[in-house]
């Protein structure tokens, strides 16, 4: 109903004949941090259900039972295979088992008796059962079945049940437990381009953050590649071969094992077509993120997850944190709680079968499914058939091609298993406008599976004179000799029109929301390149700027503003005992440059065993983890701190830079306006629980009053100020006496100076030369001074 009408269901919660409404919806399984002993548990629970005394057994009436089960399923010491293992008590106690429509209580515990134990024994395998495929579960069952003491017979018959209650019930996937499964059961639900497009706008409206770029990327590969749930969520940077390379047009997606996780077969191991699955602006997104996560590991990029939120460490994001907020949004869109990430892969086999068997885009696919608001197209790849782009000579071998992208040893698997619009396709086909409407005898014969004589019969039967008849006569003909048995009820609920979803907007990649773009610039710019008489030569300004995928106008303000703050002086002159390597006499010392030897030395000639250098362009990025993260978090508040007010956020770092010393970790401010810049300064990007000011103050000037001026002067906590007394004439101290401005780095940093200064240094500097213009600055300064 959901996929032919395009209308949503919101489900209505009824009342079973006890008048409750809590037993009618399973309860949701919750993994709890501590667990008691789960055998013992099991006991209590077949004591809940029934319990023999003297004189015979307890006897309750359904309701009070159901309560009873309420009750115990609500304990926080229940691992999820025993919670699981009392909904289908529950379950078997409301509605009966396969034979009986009601069982008594001691037919539920012998049930719970026969598969409880063993799964039991399995709980630490079932700690996430909503993440196991068909596969995982198949070989729980064996080897439960193996290890058994009951009748095998019995054992496999009730796996089954429960089997089929889970997959009803919490969506997990079919399996054939042989004759006691019945026929093999296939899970046909999909989701429409229109339904997906929703689920991708319900996602970013969660938030704007890592975590939501990273689920939302997850939903892309999945509905559009029908990567399994590991598969996705294991990606490395390596898989993605020419992402960010503006010269490689096929872009293309690796699926193969690596040393996060394993794959499901042989088979699974494949390549996709990302440039004819992926929309346009998915694949923006993509290559976002891509270059983002690329430019965060530039040292050590290529075996390190995609997937990963603080962006530093080489594993992937949680999964329960990325999958269970797109569950939610799947089955909040379909209005399916047994709706999960797998049926996204049953979705992309379904669609893109029916996409390679078209003569022209979107033949066999609906109109209201492949086009969204304003005739904006939902399917990738519509400007030719997809088989044509793919490189087949015709639609003859588009199931391999199929298996192939699925990751299956043969098309049969996708066809039988996954494959659920093929009815639909005969239809279509049979429908096409320019083979007409008539069937021959032959094709009667295929369409109802009888034989010649059979479907002469039938045709006197029916009256039938004509040799060819129309594909809708057949349809009237047959309709009510379909079983009604096999025909699931509707959902029960109120089915509304969705609204037609608004195209995704996508943020494109802006390399200076990175907190290292300006330093890996004036790398890039100096890292030596082959020419083209062999010589090897730096990249220069432009090159880098091409590479970076930086406009040029911004990489040369960078590079300007880069080489005006490393050449700032000091104020001060040396006593004379400091000289270079050629004995000249230092008269200033640099504020940002070391001014080392092994600074103005090439690339090709520094040692990066302890981390990226210093370059004569720009002072050494952060080494330590807690600096690296520290340093992106600073930086992305000053550009924040920039957008809104651009003069004084550029102001305030120029003097804090203006007061560095290479000689002391410290940043030493001097005069009131310039402390007052720097607490400026440090309370936008987050350290204003780390500021502290020391006032030395005359004996003369009370305390309190120097407390409240330098409070009210600094905009600072009174708590924060710390008065040491001196014996001087005021003339020296001032009126409220003399502030000095220190930092108390935070906890990460364990005290120590050092790590925290290189940290907010290079943040401040970077966030300086990618907003500022301070050459320009300067000059327009210079020119208007008489």
């Amino acid at each position: 109903m959901r996929l032919v009408s395009g209308k949503q269901v919101t489900p209505e919660v009824g009342e079973d004949e006890t008048g409750n409404v809590d037993y009618l919806t399973p309860p949701p399984v919750k993994c709890h941090p501590i667990l008691g002993d789960q055998l013992q548990a099991f006991k209590e629970l077949c004591r809940v259900i029934y319990r023999k005394e003297q004189g015979g057994s307890v006897t309750k009436t359904p309701a009070e039972l159901l309560s009873d089960l309420k009750k115990f399923v609500s304990r926080t010491d229940l691992s999820p295979i025993l919670q699981l293992l009392t909904a289908w008590a529950i379950h078997l106690v409301r509605d009966g088992g396969m034979v009986k429509s009601r069982l008594a209580p001691s037919s539920v515990v012998r049930y719970l008796h026969w598969v409880g134990r063993e799964l039991i024994i399995h709980s630490p395998d079932l700690m996430a059962p909503e993440t196991l495929d068909a596969d995982e579960w198949q070989a729980i069952y064996e080897v439960c079945i193996a290890k058994s003491k009951s009748s095998s017979g019995n054992v496999t018959a009730r796996l089954a049940e429960f089997h089929r209650f889970l997959e009803a019930h919490y969506g997990v996937p079919p399996v054939d437990l042989g004759a006691h499964g019945g026929k093999r059961q296939v899970d046909a639900r999909l989701l429409t381009p229109r339904e997906y497009l929703r689920v991708r706008q319900l996602i970013r409206k969660s938030g704007d953050t890592v975590l939501t770029d990273i689920q939302e990327l997850v939903l892309i590969l999945g509905y559009r590649c029908g990567l399994r749930r590991g598969e996705v969520w294991s990606r490395l940077l390596a898989d993605f071969p020419g992402l960010d390379h503006p010269r490689v047009q096929r872009k293309e997606l690796l699926v193969r094992p690596n040393k996060i996780s394993g794959i499901k077969s042989w088979a699974g191991t494949r390549r996709l077509p990302l440039s004819l699955l992926l929309q346009e602006d998915e694949l923006e997104v993509l290559t976002a993120f891509y270059r983002k996560r690329k430019a965060e590991l530039v040292e050590r990029a290529g075996n390190q997850a995609l997937f990963s939120v603080d962006g530093l460490s080489g594993l992937p994001a949680d999964q329960k944190l990325v999958f269970d907020t797109i569950t939610a949004c799947l089955r909040k869109v379909t209005g399916d709680p047994a709706f999960r990430f797998h049926h996204l892969r049953h979705s992309f086999v379904s669609l893109t079968f029916l996409r390679l068997m078209e003569t022209y885009p979107g033949e066999h696919v609906p109109q209201d499914w492949r086009q969204g608001r304003g005739g904006a197209a939902l399917l990738p790849s519509m400007q030719a058939p997809l088989w044509q782009s793919a490189g087949l000579s015709d639609t003859r071998r588009s199931a391999w091609l199929l298996g192939q992208w699925a990751g299956h040893a043969s098309p049969g698997e996708a066809m039988l298993s996954y494959s659920h619009l093929l009815d639909w396709l005969t239809r279509s086909y049979l429908w096409r406008p320019a083979r007409g409407h008539d069937l021959s005898r032959s094709e009667q014969c295929v369409l109802l599976d009888k034989s010649q004589a059979a479907i002469e019969q039938f045709r006197y039967r029916q009256g039938l004179n004509d040799r060819t008849i129309s594909a809708q006569q057949l349809c009237d003909l047959v309709v009510h000799q379909w079983p009604k048995t096999a025909i699931k009820p509707l959902p029960a609920g109120r089915w509304s029109e969705p609204s037609v979803p608004d195209p995704v907007t996508v943020i494109g990649y802006r390399p200076e929301r990175h907190y290292r773009c300006a330093y890996d610039l004036a790398w890039r710019a100096l890292e030596k390149v082959p020419g083209f008489d062999g010589n090897y030569r730096p990249r220069g300004v432009e090159g880098a700027a091409q590479m970076l995928d930086v406009s040029l106008n911004d990489a040369q303000r960078w590079h300007r503003n880069a080489i005006h703050l490393m050449s700032m002086k000091s104020t001060r002159q040396t006593s004379g005992f400091y000289y270079d390597e050629q004995g000249q006499v230092i008269e200033q010392r640099a504020r940002l440059s070391t001014g080392a030897p092994g600074v103005k030395r090439s690339l090709d000639e520094k040692d990066f065993q302890k981390g990226l250098p210093e370059l004569p362009t720009f002072i050494a990025p952060p080494r330590g983890e807690i600096g690296r993260q520290s340093a992106a978090k600073w930086y992305e508040k000053l550009l924040g701190w920039h957008s809104s007010a651009p003069k004084e956020a550029n102001a305030c770092m120029t003097s804090v830079l203006e007061h560095a010393q290479r000689s002391r970790a410290r940043i030493k401010t001097r005069s009131v306006q310039s402390h007052q810049m720097f607490c400026r300064l440090l309370q936008r990007v987050g350290l204003e629980s780390s500021i502290r000011v020391r006032v030395h103050l005359s004996a003369s000037t009370p305390q309190h009053v120097a407390l409240k001026h330098w409070a009210k002067t600094l905009a600072v906590r009174e708590k924060a100020i710390t008065v040491k007394v001196f014996d001087d004439d005021q003339r020296r101290l001032g009126s409220f006496g003399k502030s000095h401005v220190f930092v108390d780095p935070p906890k990460a940093f364990h005290g120590k100076l050092d790590r925290f200064w290189s940290p907010f240094r290079f943040a401040v500097m970077s966030a300086l030369v990618v907003t500022g213009d301070l050459v320009s600055a300067e000059t327009q300064k210079e020119a208007s001074v008489p």
